[in-house]
């Protein structure tokens, strides 16, 4: 059966069991906050969201328009087609202790996976933010897309109770509310030669570039 769960992981987990040194899972594997949760052995290899997030996808084919004198019509020029930023609005609760410390895991990923390698005794410095896998409701809607995050927003609410969340083997101490939501904007990323190598209408409309090669 289709894993139809809305995940977002590194590329690493998906395509490579091991660790890759420049890639982002190698920093989950050394953070006391990522690894237990969202890295390998009882990790979830990523971001599984626990519940189903408000999802929004658009497709645009893009015209330009010319105006003859006297005409009563536009003349419409195709220009080129895209998919719009896909954006992920989800709940997370904290009504178990392992709930708590994985949502408080998730905001950590995100806060971390927007920024760029940067600094200098870090010797991949100036790399952008992750390239990730992103997945959702089986084969013929997402299914390993390649994506960048570009928004994150988490929103606390004032009319909730608010509970401590600790971090085994740490010493930080933080609070959150027992539910919360997280907005995630996703924005597609696929280098030009794979689309020249690998895309064709026809194989799209059979469904074999969403479900094996990630097209969307």
């Amino acid at each position: 059966m289709a894993d139809v769960r809305v995940k977002l992981q590194p590329f690493e987990y998906v395509t490579n069991p091991r660790t890759i040194e420049a890639g982002v899972s190698e920093i989950i594997e050394k953070s006391p906050i990522l690894q237990p949760y969202l890295g390998k052995g009882q990790g979830t290899l990523g971001v599984i969201f626990p519940y189903t997030p408000v999802f929004a996808l658009s497709a645009n084919a893009q015209y330009n328009t010319y105006q003859t004198t006297h005409s009563n019509y536009n003349v419409l020029s195709y220009a080129f087609s895209n998919v719009s930023p896909i954006t992920l609005t989800a709940q997370f609760t904290c009504g178990t202790v392992y709930d708590s410390q994985y949502s408080l895991a998730v905001i950590h990923f995100f806060r971390t996976i927007t920024k760029s390698r940067f600094g200098i005794d870090d010797k991949f410095s100036g790399a952008p933010p992750p390239l990730l896998k992103f997945s959702a409701y089986g084969d013929l809607v997402i299914k390993n897309a390649p994506v960048v995050v570009s928004n994150f927003t988490m929103t606390f609410s004032d009319d909730v109770d608010y509970v401590d969340v600790k971090i085994p083997n740490t010493t930080f101490h933080s609070r959150l509310p027992v539910i919360f939501t997280i907005s995630v904007e996703l924005m597609p990323q696929y280098l030009p030669n794979k689309q020249f190598k690998e895309f064709d209408i026809t194989e799209f409309a059979k469904g074999n570039l969403i479900n094996d090669k990630g097209f969307i």
